[in-house]
């Protein structure tokens, strides 16, 4: 399932919100938001796994996106036994089982520090460093552009004093 959220309305439209419809004069109807509809869709076919991935996680303010349904994306809160109620619509909500949150990041970047503790708690972190001494990479990357040596040497020199170029966290399962 391929959806697009933007950054204006993510925070307001993450599980669901009200979006104006312009076939009735600006009133706004209340929408499933992106979340709502990708748990729907796995909790309908839990013999495969859904991952769910989210760029730049560290820029969005989690505590307001999710607010108490936070609770829900631990790995021991998942499954209908777990259902809250929604606060726009009052419908019963749960993330299901089969559900696999990623959370990429860049750790250079300053809005790091902002991942708060409820988040922190969540979520695994693995660090991922830069592939330009990776085998695979370089045979790669050379097939595709005969100057591949010259622009690795480029890339590098820039990170060369950078512990980590991207950073990932994963939701964990005990």
């Amino acid at each position: 399932m391929n959806e697009y959220v933007d950054k204006e309305n993510m925070e307001e439209d993450f599980i669901e919100g009200f979006r104006p419809n312009i076939d009735k004069n600006g009133k706004f109807d209340l929408m499933d938001g992106v979340f709502k509809r990708f748990c729907q869709k796995a909790s309908y076919d839990l013999d495969n796994d859904y991952f769910f991935i989210i760029d730049e996680i560290n820029r969005g303010n989690l505590s307001k996106v999710m607010g108490e349904l936070m609770l829900l994306i631990e790995h021991d809160k998942r499954g209908e036994n777990f259902e809250m109620s929604l606060a726009y619509s009052n419908k019963r909500f749960f993330v299901p089982e089969n559900i696999y949150i990623i959370g990429m990041m860049n750790t250079a970047d300053r809005s790091l520090a902002m991942i708060d503790y409820a988040l922190r708690r969540r979520f695994s972190f693995i660090l991922i460093e830069p592939a330009f001494d990776n085998d695979s990479f370089i045979t790669d990357f050379r097939a595709k552009y005969p100057d591949a040596d010259t622009v690795i040497d480029k890339m590098r020199k820039p990170f060369a004093t950078l512990t980590s170029l991207a950073g990932i966290f994963y939701l964990t399962k005990y």
